[in-house]
């Protein structure tokens, strides 16, 4: 993910698929600048509209020491501490949404989780789907977001709440979880996907000791046949179940890396 630090060991392992391959989430944080990782958690989960790069090194730096202490304490953690993964694989989460002017839209990169078990009704409904659209969405396919009821794992509004449980989760956990990276991933999508697995783990704070806060509400179900199609502009629609069913594709071939189908 993102770029190596130089003393920062590649992988043992790394199992591959046809279509991507399983890191876990430590190797993957673990192997990011950490300046680069702080500007992109600034720019993408923190919601700067100002550049961080552009403020400077020097301004940059308390930030970027915390972020860089903090990757240091999950290399620590996942190098020392070998616990079970918890059956649950990360996703890369792809979504887009309209800025405001006709046919002007904004991709965004970020993670989700689902259980290793849901593996087959996600094969399932992405069989009836029948893939990809390119243009109205099929009947099948609506018929499958119509049924998806809030508890479903894979319903859009179950993916965008799923990492708010890391907040309850010991570090050692979270970082060996299996992460599912595309073959074709750019760097800086992988960076994007960092930042947030970063953003949800640290929610708390910059250590693995953090006090503890109150558990997070899950976030309320959005209406299943709205989402991931958004009301409105077609193509933003059209895009956004095409990113849906994908990340179906992930989970499905991931589980089959893990053996779990």
């Amino acid at each position: 993910m993102a770029h190596l630090r130089p003393d920062a060991p590649l992988p043992e392992t790394r199992l591959v698929g046809p279509r991507g391959s399983l890191v876990t989430v430590g190797e993957a944080l673990c192997s990011c600048d950490p300046e680069e990782l702080c500007c992109a958690v600034l720019r993408y989960q923190a919601g700067w509209s100002a550049d961080p790069e552009r403020l400077g090194a020097r301004r940059l730096r308390p930030l970027v020491s915390r972020v860089r202490a903090a990757l240091r304490s999950m290399d620590a953690l996942r190098v020392r501490r070998a616990v079970a993964p918890g059956g649950q694989v990360v996703l890369p989460l792809e979504s887009f949404r309209s800025l405001g002017p006709p046919g002007s839209l904004a991709r965004r990169m970020g993670a989700t989780q689902v259980p290793l078990v849901s593996a087959a009704g996600a094969a399932s409904a992405l069989a009836a789907c029948g893939g990809p659209a390119w243009g109205a969405l099929p009947p099948g396919a609506l018929q499958v977001l119509e049924g998806l009821g809030p508890d479903v794992p894979w319903a859009p509004a179950a993916l965008e709440a799923s990492l708010r449980a890391w907040g309850d989760e010991a570090w050692e956990q979270v970082l060996a979880r299996p992460l599912w990276v595309p073959r074709a991933q750019s760097a800086d999508d992988a960076l994007q996907v960092a930042a947030a697995l970063f953003w949800a783990l640290t929610r708390r704070g910059f250590s693995p000791r953090a006090a503890p806060s109150p558990a997070l509400r899950r976030a309320p179900s959005a209406p299943a046949c709205r989402s991931p199609a958004a009301a409105g502009d077609a193509w933003l629609r059209l895009l956004n179940y095409n990113a849906w069913v994908s990340l179906l594709g992930a989970q499905v071939e991931s589980a089959r890396l893990l053996e779990v189908l």
